[in-house]
Order: C-alpha cells, then sequence, then structure tokens
C-alpha cells in the first residue's frame, strides 16, 4: 500500500522549513580564478580572483549589508576535495512556503537590496571586495619582504661546484 500524495504533502506543510535553507549559495569556487567555467566558475576570469576563501566571501556579504550563513565544512559537490566552506545569503526576498525555481528570480521575489538583484551581481561584488580585504594584503607583505632580503644578501650560500676537492 502506497500513501496518497494528499497526505505526505500535508505533513511536509505541517514541518517548518529554516529560513537559511532559502538562501542562496556561494562556494569559493564560484569566484576562483584558476577553475574553469566547467569546473564551477561563474565570472570572467578578469573578474575572478586567486583561491578565495569561503571566510573571505561570508566577511564580503557581511560589509555588503547582506544576511549571509558560513558553513565551513560543506564542499563544493564538483570539487569535493577543494576549498572546504560555503556561504548561504539572502538575495531574494522568499516569503511563500514553497517556490518553485522557475519562478525565483521573477518579480514575484523582489532582492532584498537594489544594488544586487541577482547572485551574479553579488558575486562581482565579492569579487571585486576580496583583493582590497585586510587579509590579503598581510599576505602579499611578508612574501615581498622574504625577495627583497634574498636579493640584499647577494644570493648567500656557494654551490657544489664551487667547493671542488683538490
Amino acid at each position: 500500500f502506497r500513501p496518497t500524495m494528499a497526505s505526505s504533502s500535508s505533513s511536509a506543510a505541517a514541518k517548518p522549513v529554516n529560513p537559511i535553507k532559502r538562501f542562496q549559495i556561494l562556494y569559493p569556487d564560484y569566484l576562483d580564478a584558476k577553475k574553469t567555467q566547467a569546473q564551477g566558475r561563474l565570472i570572467s576570469k578578469e573578474k575572478a580572483v586567486d583561491s578565495p576563501t569561503a571566510i573571505e566571501i561570508y566577511q564580503c556579504c557581511l560589509n555588503l549589508g547582506l544576511k549571509a550563513s558560513l558553513e565551513p565544512d560543506k564542499c563544493y559537490p564538483r570539487d569535493p576535495c577543494g576549498a572546504k566552506g560555503r556561504v548561504r545569503v539572502q538575495i531574494k526576498d522568499s516569503t511563500r512556503t514553497h517556490v518553485p525555481k522557475s519562478e525565483f528570480d521573477k518579480s514575484t521575489h523582489p532582492p532584498i537590496m537594489d544594488g544586487f538583484p541577482t547572485k551574479l551581481a553579488v558575486l562581482k561584488a565579492v569579487a571585486k571586495m576580496i583583493p582590497n580585504m585586510q587579509s590579503r594584503k598581510e599576505r602579499k607583505a611578508p612574501a615581498a619582504e622574504d625577495r627583497s632580503g634574498a636579493e640584499a644578501s647577494g644570493g648567500g650560500g656557494s654551490s657544489k661546484k664551487d667547493k671542488k676537492k683538490g
């Protein structure tokens, strides 16, 4: 005996849905300049960022004034061994209980913020912000100091060819 569809849908309607589950998902691979479009990059290579992290995306979303939630233990399904983490962002106001995917971007669901009507608009704004983040600037500064220190010392060591026995 199979239960009828009416009985299964009534039990599903009784369960409240966590509002975060309706947020759009942003994976770091969407912004990674090292990835191809087939591997999941969603923005152009010129606007993409080298090795973005979920934490950086989360901080940028908060700075933009969007409601966001960080999920550090999740992975991108196309690259399960890649960058860890994802960010859920509220872009559209979906107050209805069930929103068919084909209707989600239509005018029945206005964007939360006028400057970010789509997921792609949010991704482009986040990609602009990541290179200017303090954590990125700190990462570049020690690398530049290490290179300049090595050049100033004149190469330092001698090779085995210079130390011939004889």
